[in-house]
C-alpha cells in the first residue's frame, strides 16, 4: 500500500489530488457506523525534529559502549569489541529503528469534517476531532521545528 505525504490544494480547498491506496486508512471512520463522504484536505506527520532526542541518545549509548567494550587483544594486535559492548550497541540499534518506523507510521489527517490522529504499529488507534468542536487552538513551534 502506497500513501502519499501530502496533498495539492486547489484554489476552492478541494483536494486537487486524492490519495490512492488498497484500503485507505484515512476514510475509514473513526468511530463505528456508516462511512461519510469526507475530503481529505491534509496528511502529514510530525516533524523529523521530534527524533532528535532519540538520535542524541543513541549516539550517545554507542560512545559509551563503544567505550567502555573496546579492548586491545596484544596477542593479535588487534582492537576488539565485546560481547557486551555489541549487544548494547544492537539494542540502542533497534530502539532508534522502533523509535523511526513508529514515527514514519504516525499521520494526522485533516478533513472537511474531523482532524484524525492516527498511530499504532501493531494496532492502530485513531483520534478523532469534529471541527465543529474545536473550541480554541493552540500551536506551539521550537526554533528547530
Amino acid at each position: 500500500m502506497h500513501h502519499r505525504d501530502h496533498a495539492s490544494l486547489s484554489a476552492n480547498g478541494s483536494c486537487a489530488e486524492r490519495f490512492t491506496g488498497s484500503d485507505p486508512w484515512w476514510t475509514q471512520p473513526a468511530q463505528p457506523g456508516p462511512a461519510s463522504k469526507e475530503r481529505v484536505l491534509s496528511l502529514t506527520r510530525h516533524h523529523a525534529a521530534v527524533l532528535s532526542s532519540t538520535f542524541v541518545m543513541w549516539f550517545a549509548v554507542f560512545i559509551v559502549a563503544l567505550a567502555t567494550g573496546l579492548s586491545f587483544n596484544s596477542a593479535t594486535g588487534q582492537t576488539e569489541l565485546s560481547y557486551e559492548g555489541a549487544a548494547v550497541i544492537l539494542l540502542a540499534t533497534v530502539f532508534l529503528g522502533w523509535k523511526i518506523w513508529r514515527w514514519k507510521t504516525t499521520r494526522f489527517v485533516l478533513t472537511d469534517q474531523r482532524l484524525l490522529s492516527a498511530e499504532g504499529i501493531v494496532s492502530r488507534r485513531i483520534h478523532a476531532l469534529p471541527l465543529r468542536s474545536g473550541l480554541d487552538t493552540t500551536y506551539r513551534q521550537s526554533i528547530v521545528g
